[in-house]
């Protein structure tokens, strides 16, 4: 009997931790590095800040993640810890392979990878949940980008933006 539930803890740890979706992102940890970490980890690759919509952004530009290459990678911060990674393209041409195919690709690797994972997938989204990180990946004006964050993080800052209503 303890053999049997021994080995039914060793099935049910091995499929929680192949079900876990990818936190650590360039060397950067969501939910745990702090933005100087990111900073000083980046600079050398000429990493600078913008401010998009009121919330400063740290971007690299010319990255390779996930076996392609990207125009921009996104890292945001909530009370200065990281909490979201957005990789993409401005220019759907920009790409050497067709955003279509870089679509059709990614969606093929997210399904093999996460399959274990709570998914939702619509015509121009599709996105994973492992109940602690997210990955969505969009195509909007056939443009493809790609995000990663923390749920828990995100949630925090929404729902302090909504109670600001």
């Amino acid at each position: 009997m303890k053999k049997i539930i021994l080995v039914f803890a060793f099935v049910l740890c091995s499929l929680i931790g192949s079900a876990q979706i990818q936190r650590t992102i360039m060397g950067q940890t969501l939910g745990v590095s702090t933005k100087k970490e990111v900073y000083n980890s980046l600079k050398d690759r000429g990493a600078f800040y913008v401010n998009i919509r009121g919330e400063e952004q740290l971007l690299v530009k010319d990255v390779r993640f996930g076996g392609f290459s990207w125009e921009i990678m996104s890292f945001s911060f909530y009370n200065n810890i990281l909490y979201q990674v957005t990789v993409m393209d401005l220019d759907k041409d920009s790409s050497i392979i067709s955003q279509e195919e870089k679509w059709n690709s990614i969606s093929q690797k997210l399904e093999s990878k996460y399959h274990d994972v709570i998914s939702n997938k619509e015509e121009n989204k599709i996105s994973y949940s492992d109940g602690s990180t997210l990955v969505m990946m969009t195509k909007f004006f056939d443009t493809v980008s790609m995000l990663y964050g923390d749920m828990k993080i995100i949630d925090s800052k929404n729902n302090k933006e909504q109670n600001e209503f």
